[in-house]
C-alpha cells in the first residue's frame, strides 16, 4: 500500500513568492529583440510590466485571472529566455496552489530544462524544484489504481529525486524518509518484489536514522 506525502502548499507558496521577488530584479531596459547566445539572465521591460499586473492578482488569490495573464504573455515569448523560465515556473506554482497537480508538471519541467541549459538558477532552486517534481509524481503514483501508471509515475519520481539529492543543502530526516518510502514502494510494486530496491530503501532509511 502506498502513502503519498501531500505536496506541501507552504513549499509551493514560498517558491511562488521567490519567483515574484526574482521578477523585480535584473530588469532589462533594452527593447525586445532576438536573444543573444546565451540569453541574458534578466527580465525584459515588457514582462516586468506584466509582473506588476500579476502581483495583485496573486495576492488577491484571483488565480484564474493570473493564469490567463501568464498564458497570454507566454504565448508571445520565445522559450529560450529568462522571461519564459520565470513565467512557466510561476504558472506551475499557481496550478499547484489551486490543486491542479497533473497540469503543474509540464510547465515546471520545460522551464527547468531551459534554466539548466543556460544556468539561469542557483543550485538551491534546482534542488527545491527537482524535489517538488519528485513529490508530485510520487503523489500521482500513490493515488492511481492503475499499475502501469503507478510504475511510470514512481520511475519519474525517482528520476527527479536522484537529481535533487546531490543538490540538497544538507541531509534531512524528511528527505531520507521520502527517499526510503519511494524506493520501498517501487520495490513492492507488481507481483515480483525487487530485492535491490529494498536494499536501497534500507540504506536511505539508515541515513535518516543517523
Amino acid at each position: 500500500m502506498t502513502h503519498a506525502p501531500a505536496v506541501p502548499s507552504r513549499f509551493s507558496r514560498r517558491l511562488l513568492g521567490a519567483l515574484l521577488l526574482a521578477s523585480a530584479f535584473h530588469v532589462s531596459t533594452l527593447p525586445a529583440q532576438e536573444p543573444a547566445e546565451p540569453p541574458a539572465k534578466e527580465v525584459s521591460e515588457k514582462v516586468s510590466e506584466e509582473f506588476a499586473k500579476l502581483r495583485p492578482l496573486i495576492e488577491a488569490k484571483n488565480f484564474a485571472e493570473a493564469l490567463k495573464l501568464i498564458d497570454n504573455v507566454l504565448s508571445e515569448l520565445k522559450t529560450e529566455t529568462y522571461d519564459f523560465v520565470l513565467l512557466a515556473q510561476m504558472k506551475s506554482q499557481i496550478l499547484l496552489t489551486t490543486g491542479e497537480m497533473n497540469k503543474a508538471t509540464a510547465p515546471l519541467e520545460e522551464s527547468l530544462t531551459i534554466a539548466q541549459r543556460y544556468n539561469f538558477l542557483p543550485p538551491t532552486a534546482y534542488y527545491e524544484q527537482f524535489y517538488l517534481l519528485s513529490q508530485i509524481y510520487y503523489q500521482q503514483a500513490a493515488e492511481s489504481k492503475n499499475a502501469d501508471t503507478q510504475k511510470t509515475a514512481f520511475a519519474k519520481s525517482y528520476e527527479y529525486l536522484k537529481k535533487a539529492l546531490p543538490l540538497a543543502p544538507k541531509p534531512t530526516v524528511d528527505l531520507q524518509l521520502f527517499a526510503a518510502s519511494l524506493l520501498y514502494n517501487q520495490a513492492s510494486l507488481g507481483g515480483a518484489p525487487d530485492p535491490e530496491k529494498f536494499r536501497q530503501a534500507i540504506t536511505e532509511a539508515r541515513k535518516g536514522l543517523y
